[in-house]
């Protein structure tokens, strides 16, 4: 009997391991807003959220530690906040849409506040085509600030780099990159050289205006290294007019990972160009089937191998959704997890994934009753150091998950619902407690162990079984 209950607690304590996990830390960081525009950064190991806020006008940096600064306020929209560190300080480009301008915000006194002489035009219009999206992408190039945004009346996608750090946007800073017309873009280091994924939609001029030929999801890197366009340096993952302007950029293992929206069902794509060569093949394109209706991707690393968050909305509800790959590339349901329920979601859909170190921190909208404003919530995971095991679960939600790290032989496991497993643990223990009773009768102590050692050496077949089949 002693015997039994010995290896009825290895069993179960393995089986504990397996199944606890810390919960995903969230913190609501503002209420009651209508979130219209999203990002953040980490500075100094704390997470920083910039957000444009109709209700009030404001374009707000918010701290996780509650601090707050207003950068712009006015009579109209500051659309497309893109959010960076440039030389140990916080910068925040935008569109000010009643300027016709982008422009840029760098603190650059250190002091969190928005004084007059850190703002800088980087560039100005005195007309927009129609329509023309106005999402940037600001990044630290080499120590100075770079800035990739669309030209509203040529529709060009252009970059400014202030290569002379003056704070000045000097014309000869400003350069074309890509084929044709250029929107949506995402800007990142590869190989130590800038580039930049984006929509790519080609326009042919007649009598009539310009009509719409063809829409492309389209790479662009700056092989030459001179912040220019040549017809090498741009490659098509794939052209067709269900693609939308939506796509997250990563570098995994050495080369690129690009996921793009299509507009059907909303479902995602991912192109994993596995073999370095910056040449789209069929084979490294995929469906990301278990995402459907979803928006507001992001595709990082996480525990040595390709996750993706988005934003999941089939009105009137919307989610989080993740996905954390096991190393095979291919998406199953055992590594899929959904976080956080809403309803009446027209201002819960925005999600913005930022990346810390080996981990992530997540900022997101969730929609209040009525659908006409929305909470911000900020999340981080927390991992076991001993067990390698990341829990996702919340306390506001009934989707739970747990993923761990890449081992040899095993696989990233989402736990979909604990409770089962305790189940399984329970009844395993009193199973065991009243097999050893009963065999404590059946004749002699070394004949009950000889047949509890044969229970237990099938019971752990049975549940390796399990095992490989969730897998």
């Amino acid at each position: 009997m002693l015997k039994t209950l010995i290896l009825s607690s290895v069993i179960f304590i393995a089986l504990i391991s397996d199944i606890f996990a810390e919960e995903l830390t969230t913190k609501t960081l503002r209420e009651d807003l209508q979130a219209y525009y999203l990002d953040g950064v980490m500075h100094n190991e704390e997470l920083f959220v910039t957000v444009y806020d109709p209700l009030t006008n404001n374009l707000n940096l918010w701290s996780a530690s509650g601090g707050e600064v207003k950068i712009a306020n006015g009579i109209n929209g500051y659309e497309h906040p893109s959010i960076t560190v440039i030389d140990g300080k916080i910068a925040v480009a935008y569109f000010d849409s009643a300027a016709l301008s982008y422009k840029l915000w760098i603190d650059k006194s250190g002091n969190l506040q928005a004084e007059e002489d850190e703002f800088l035009t980087v560039a100005l219009f005195t007309q927009s085509s129609t329509p023309v999206n106005r999402n940037i992408s600001l990044i630290e190039f080499k120590g100075k600030a770079l800035l990739v945004y669309p030209d509203l009346v040529t529709r060009a996608l252009k970059v400014w780099y202030d290569d002379d750090s003056d704070f000045v946007a000097d014309p000869e800073e400003v350069n074309r990159v890509g084929l044709h017309s250029g929107s949506n873009p995402n800007a990142a280091i590869w190989n130590d050289k800038l580039t930049i994924s984006y929509l790519d939609k080609e326009y042919s001029a007649t009598p009539r205006g310009l009509i719409l030929v063809s829409t492309s999801m389209s790479v662009w890197h700056d092989k030459n290294e001179d912040l220019d366009s040549s017809l090498d340096e741009t490659v098509t993952i794939e052209t067709s007019d269900k693609i939308m302007g939506e796509n997250s950029m990563t570098v995994y293992d050495g080369h690129l990972a690009i996921t793009y929206l299509i507009e059907t069902e909303g479902k995602l794509k991912l192109w994993n160009d596995k073999d370095g060569d910056f040449e789209p093949a069929a084979t490294e394109i995929q469906f990301l089937d278990h995402f459907t209706q979803s928006y507001y991707p992001s595709i990082f690393v996480y525990n040595d191998n390709l996750a993706i968050a988005c934003k999941h909305w089939a009105y009137p509800e919307s989610q989080v959704n993740l996905w954390f790959d096991d190393g095979d590339g291919e998406i199953a349901s055992t590594e899929m997890l959904a976080l956080k329920s809403d309803t009446e979601g027209d201002y819960g859909n925005l999600l913005r994934l930022i990346r810390h170190k080996d981990s992530f921190k997540m900022a997101y909208t969730t929609a209040n009753t009525g659908g006409l404003t929305s909470d911000l919530l900020i999340a981080e995971p927390v991992q076991d150091e001993t067990t390698g095991v990341v829990s996702l679960n919340t306390n506001d939600t009934n989707a739970s998950g747990a993923a761990r790290k890449k081992s040899s032989g095993k696989k990233c496991i989402i736990t979909e619902n604990s409770s089962s497993c305790y189940f399984i643990v329970i009844a395993f223990l009193c199973l065991t407690l009243a097999l050893g009773k009963k065999l404590k009768g059946m004749g002699n102590e070394n004949q009950g162990s000889c047949r509890n050692l044969r229970f237990y050496r099938t019971f752990s077949r049975y549940l390796g079984g399990i095992n490989s089949q969730e897998q």
